[in-house]
């Protein structure tokens, strides 16, 4: 593969991943928005909302964004994905709380930021170069 292909590809990799998490993330935040006017407490909102939006961005980065739904490697796909999810959960749970709790900004805002932070520095990358890796050499599981 020639580097100018590699790098159309890759290009259009991400910006498939980007519509597939803005999108998701365009639902989370409202969803974040209704439980902050319903009062209900930001982590317990936060933790609601990740799952949900965990479960939409996995299938479109497999089914549409990284082209996955035909790897016949959806257990490990699925597998390291959970993965990337806990870390994830993590990071954006605790940037989030950070920014409502000790920042003390309004929680759509919190959660923004966390979002872009996490996707950008830990979620686009594994899912690219691990979750939904390239079948190269790999044997369907």
């Amino acid at each position: 593969m020639s580097p100018a292909t590699w790098r159309d590809g890759h290009v259009r990799t991400l910006l498939r991943s980007s519509i597939a998490s803005l999108v998701s993330l365009a639902i989370e935040l409202a969803l974040v928005q209704l439980f902050d006017v319903l009062r209900v407490e930001p982590l317990l909102s936060y933790v609601i909302v990740l799952i949900v939006g965990t479960i939409m961005t996995f299938a479109g980065n497999k089914y549409w964004a990284f082209e996955a739904s035909q790897t016949g490697r959806t257990v490990t796909e699925g597998s390291r994905a959970l993965v990337v999810f806990g870390g994830s959960f993590v990071l954006n749970t605790a940037l989030s709380s950070f920014g409502s709790y000790v920042l003390h900004l309004r929680p759509v805002l919190a959660f923004l930021g966390s979002q872009a932070v996490v996707w950008l520095g830990f979620n686009y990358p594994l899912n690219r170069w691990w979750v939904f890796r390239e079948p190269q050499n790999l044997t369907p599981t």
